[in-house]
């Protein structure tokens, strides 16, 4: 049972193309991710730069309250030392203030296109004298909620700035009344505007909307302030450009609390909220003033961008993929295939194939290589093939005479037999003996004569077993050859290997630029990875090769030691039968002389049938040897008929 793989084993098992899509896909991926990174960093970007240009609402209103202030304080002191406004408050003569100062006040606002200034007279007692815009309110005590009066008629010292009153926020210019002496404290002048009023004419960055809040006040406490909208916790709405969004969904209490102690901001929904406080003629903080910017066009604006910035991208990374993906495809996914399938077809023992070079990059060495392979291989299967022939004519041939041999032994044992059972049977019959003596002389000569060609054949056996031997050991020479072209297929593997190392490590040198580079650096390195186990399999199949021919080489040396017993044994049998011929010429010479010498015709007889009997176990064991060396040469010649020359 094979072990499991690993999900990462699995992953890198697939084909080259799709580990190629992958890493481009991938590219593509980190390139649209990188892409929407860049287009949040640029509305960060923008977003900051909308948030510190809101920071100038500060300096604007403050310049604002500043310029105001200073001129109503101009006017009230010019007011204030004007001989009517002291005759007046001093006599109190309200008439003739009324005459002459309202009209002048009427004028005022007319000129500056009917903004509502005020200007509020004020007896040494801290009451109303004079209120140019409502005339007929006047004498009520103004010294329980308007400490800025009462400060100025007391110090002598006029005051400028923010403070609250019923109506609200104000900015005020407030000049102390005094006589010709400068001594006596005979009232006040306030010139002074509504803080929301100001607001409202005063310049706005393009969407840019006001909302004030006014916060509880020791100098107005226990009166309600007019015209209060609605209140978020303690802060009380008092003027809005945008009646839409002046809800307390929008300002709410948490956020209004951090834009009193100082500049803040909060973005919600389409707006941006900046919130500076409004401080008080003593620098307390009397109210909130929040700047409202609406994000839609600039949101707007920045969606667009992204799209168009993503949509770049996309096309510029898919045209790089797609030009990636051709050049990969043309260099190294075409020429891998063709080299493949030629490798899969000598795996399969077809040598009649060759690999296409088209470049000479390291596709076109790989390729060249398997020719080289293929050329040797053809080499050594055609030897083979020649020497599997050589060896099997041999094998005939030595079976031809293990034939003959046989053959000739059984007829020479059979006659032995004969004379021998006449020899006891009959003394008498001598002149029929040597007869049958010549026969035998005949045939024993015969038989030597097939015992001098059987010597013969197994000379030429044994030539034929060394030609083999001879062609075997150049066939391991060839062997030796193809170790040399696989060690340099092996070595084309080493350096493949170690120009994709040099490849990665040059990509990761070039950074985010060579991580395409860096994949297929990786794919040639794997490549390396696969022309090494292509060459182990090509090694480990010539070695298979190798160990059968070692096995024909060890038969072959079987059969070597079997042919010289062979050989000895049929000179042996050669011997035998030119003695045996001798005998028989004694036996029919002695048969003339005396009757006396059948029985040493009859012991040369016995001698003749054990020298048959050998003769014929050497037939067999020579016959038996040929047999194995067909089988050998069978095995041999399917071995390599398997291969396509």
């Amino acid at each position: 049972m094979q072990p499991k793989k690993s999900f990462f084993s699995r992953l890198m098992g697939v084909s080259i193309s799709i580990k190629l899509i992958a890493g481009v896909m991938s590219v593509v991926a980190l390139g649209l991710i990188l892409s929407a990174w860049r287009s949040i960093s640029i509305i960060n970007e923008r977003t900051d730069m909308l948030i510190e240009s809101s920071k100038s609402v500060e300096g604007r209103i403050a310049q604002l309250l500043d310029s105001s202030a200073s001129s109503y304080l101009s006017t009230a002191l010019a007011l204030a030392q004007s001989s009517l406004t002291k005759e007046a408050i001093l006599l109190d003569d309200r008439e003739r203030l009324i005459k002459e100062a309202v009209p002048a006040w009427k004028k005022m606002v007319d000129e500056s296109k009917g903004f509502p200034l005020k200007i509020h007279y004020h007896s040494s007692s801290a009451k109303s004298f004079l209120r140019t815009w409502s005339l007929k309110k006047f004498g009520d005590d103004l010294s329980g909620f308007r400490a800025s009066i009462v400060a100025v008629q007391k110090t002598g010292r006029p005051i400028i700035g923010v403070e609250a009153g019923v109506a609200g926020l104000a900015v005020r210019g407030i000049a102390p009344v005094m006589d010709d002496a400068g001594k006596v404290n005979l009232g006040s002048v306030e010139v002074f505007a509504e803080l929301d009023d100001i607001l409202k004419r005063a310049p706005r960055q393009d969407t840019e909307k006001f909302f004030l809040f006014q916060l509880p006040s020791d100098d107005v406490k226990g009166k309600d302030t007019k015209n209060v909208r609605f209140k978020a916790g303690r802060f009380s709405l008092l003027m809005a450009d945008d009646e839409g969004i002046a809800t307390k969904d929008f300002f709410a209490e948490e956020m209004l609390e951090p834009m009193s102690q100082g500049y803040s901001y909060k973005i919600k929904g389409n707006f941006l909220f900046a919130g500076i406080p409004v401080k008080d003629y003593q620098g307390k903080t009397a109210g909130v003033l929040v700047a409202a910017s609406d994000l839609s066009s600039f949101q707007a604006a920045l969606r667009q961008t992204i799209i168009n910035s993503i949509v770049m991208a996309v096309g510029i990374f898919l045209l790089v993929s797609f030009v990636v993906w051709g050049i990969i495809k043309l260099a190294v996914l075409n020429p891998l295939g063709q080299s493949l399938s030629n490798l899969r077809k000598i795996a399969d023992g077809d040598l009649t194939t060759s690999v296409p070079v088209h470049y000479n990059d390291e596709m076109g060495i790989l390729a060249s290589t398997v020719n080289t392979t293929i050329d040797g291989l053809r080499m050594l299967v055609n030897t083979l093939k020649q020497n599997a022939v050589a060896i099997q004519n041999a094998s005939q041939n030595l079976e031809i005479v293990a034939q003959q041999v046989a053959a000739s032994s059984t007829e020479t044992s059979s006659q032995t037999d004969e004379i021998a059972n006449n020899t006891e049977d009959n003394k008498n019959r001598l002149v029929s003996l040597a007869a049958a003596n010549e026969e035998v002389t005949a045939t024993v000569k015969e038989v030597a004569q097939m015992s001098l060609l059987t010597v013969n054949m197994v000379q030429e056996v044994g030539t034929q077993v060394d030609a083999a031997t001879n062609a075997i050991k150049q066939l391991d020479k060839h062997f030796a050859s193809i170790e040399g072209v696989v060690g340099f297929i092996r070595t084309i593997a080493g350096q493949t290997n170690l120009l994709a190392l040099n490849a990665t490590i040059e990509a990761a040198r070039a950074g985010e630029a060579g991580k395409g580079f860096a994949v297929v650096a990786n794919e040639v390195k794997e490549l390396a990875k696969q022309t090494s186990q292509a060459t182990d399999q090509i090694v480990s199949n010539i070695e298979g090769l190798k160990g059968i021919v070692d096995h024909s080489v060890q038969s072959i040396i079987k059969v070597s030691e079997l042919v010289d017993p062979v050989q000895q044994i049929a000179k042996d049998v050669c011997n035998a039968m030119e003695s045996s011929s001798q005998a028989a010429n004694d036996i029919a010479r002695q048969a003339q002389e005396v009757s006396g010498t059948a029985v040493d015709s009859a012991n040369q007889i016995d001698n003749l049938r054990s020298t048959v009997k050998m003769v014929s176990e050497a037939a067999e064991k020579t016959n038996s040897t040929s047999a194995s060396l067909k089988q050998m040469v069978l095995e041999f010649e399917s071995m390599v008929a398997r291969f396509k020359l």
